[in-house]
């Protein structure tokens, strides 16, 4: 559904946030995220972290607090 979802988008940036759900749910939007190319964010909420998974395979992380404008 995931990959459908994101093959009928019109969208200029598609970015998948696998952050909640259940652990089948989230592997699965990850999943169809790298098979689709596009990018993937999962939110450490513990850590106060985004983490990026870019479509080439690389991560990338930023602080959540950067992204809240504080």
């Amino acid at each position: 559904m995931v990959l459908d979802l994101i093959e009928r988008g019109s969208f200029s940036t598609t970015v998948v946030n696998f952050t909640g759900g259940t652990k089948c749910m989230s592997v699965g939007a990850f999943l169809a995220a790298r098979e689709a190319g596009v990018m993937a964010l999962y939110v450490d909420t513990a850590n106060e972290r985004l983490i990026w998974f870019h479509p080439d395979r690389q991560c990338s992380c930023g602080e959540l607090r950067a992204a809240r404008g504080q």
